[in-house]
């Protein structure tokens, strides 16, 4: 029997080979210019004041300073929106994985050089919010955000990341995700490296792979309607990982607004504290989605959603509030 995270990865793989092959008017992965954007991403947050403060390769371990959070940062009811703030560490993650650390051009965990020759795809995700970013006094102009080396596998890997405040150290904010190497012609997974999966195993053995589990869908939801726009893509012109946040929190509001979910205002109220998230499909610019949220029975302080593209549940996301 496979794997469980090469299972999923294979599934990933083949739903997406679906989608391409049901969406040939549309231009699915766009590579010939990801060296070009990448040191356009680069620049940009160097001009934002992105610092690489200390590398250890024995961690292996990246700490990044950079800029807190802004006023874009929150939502209109001074809550920070999950979606900026995924996306930050995101960009912490590709700023710590891509700057180079010397004159050879090699990079943290040489992960642009294990890159250069596939594509990484995002299968499972988890996401925590402390208590503290939802009290502004704490929060300064600064943060000091570490990247670090987990688990490495056949065909997969993960990495976690620690948002704190520069002057209390308070954590604001953590993520892992665990993503799997996919062929750029296939679209199939294929091992690492080997090369650099002999160089990192031995610490990647600390950690495990961030299994999450599929979840049956009730015979009644609340469902939402969003349409993929261009904004919400990325480098591969498939819809970015944050942006399904955000449509799991619009859907929310939605049906907490026509009458469902009867927690949510209260939980809501008092901030997201967790995201899973569990990608086994894609979506690309011009795809309208269906978005199925429920409250789970037993536990109040849960939200489920379901998201579908043309009829087929292609991520399933838990919100846990604090």
């Amino acid at each position: 029997m496979l794997p469980t995270v090469l299972r999923r990865s294979t599934n990933l793989a083949k739903q997406m080979l679906y989608n391409r092959g049901n969406l040939a008017h549309k231009r699915l992965y766009s590579t010939d210019n990801t060296e070009k954007h990448g040191n356009n991403r680069k620049e940009a947050l160097l001009a934002l004041n992105y610092r690489l403060e200390h590398v250890d390769s024995t961690v292996p371990e990246a700490v990044v300073k950079h800029p807190g959070l802004s006023y874009n940062d929150y939502d209109s009811n001074g809550q920070p929106k999950i979606w900026m703030i995924m996306k930050m560490l995101e960009s912490i993650r590709f700023f710590a994985h891509h700057y180079p650390l010397d004159d050879t051009g090699r990079t943290f965990r040489d992960y642009e050089q294990m890159t250069k020759d596939c594509l990484m795809f995002l299968v499972t995700s988890e996401f925590i919010l402390s208590k503290g970013i939802y009290r502004p006094s704490p929060i300064t102009p600064w943060m000091k955000t570490s990247v670090k080396g987990g688990y490495v596998g056949k065909t997969s890997l993960n990495a976690s990341t620690e948002m704190r405040c520069e002057n209390s150290g308070q954590i604001m904010a953590s993520n892992i995700n665990q993503i799997v190497c996919v062929d750029k012609r296939s679209r199939r997974p294929m091992p690492l490296p080997l090369w650099w999966r002999e160089k990192y195993s031995e610490s990647g053995k600390k950690h495990k792979a961030l299994n999450i589990n599929k979840f049956e869908i009730p015979d009644e939801t609340c469902i939402y309607h969003t349409n993929v726009a261009w904004s919400d893509t990325d480098l591969n012109l498939h819809a970015n990982w944050t942006a399904y946040a955000r449509f799991a929190v619009d859907a929310a509001h939605h049906c907490y607004q026509n009458g469902a979910l009867q927690n949510f205002e209260d939980n809501f109220a008092n901030g997201i504290h967790k995201v899973q998230i569990y990608f086994y499909g894609e979506s690309v610019q011009g795809d309208k989605l269906a978005v199925h949220v429920w409250e789970d029975k037993t536990d109040h302080r849960l939200l489920m959603v379901d998201i579908f593209n043309k009829g087929q549940s292609i991520c399933q996301i838990k919100l846990f509030f604090h």
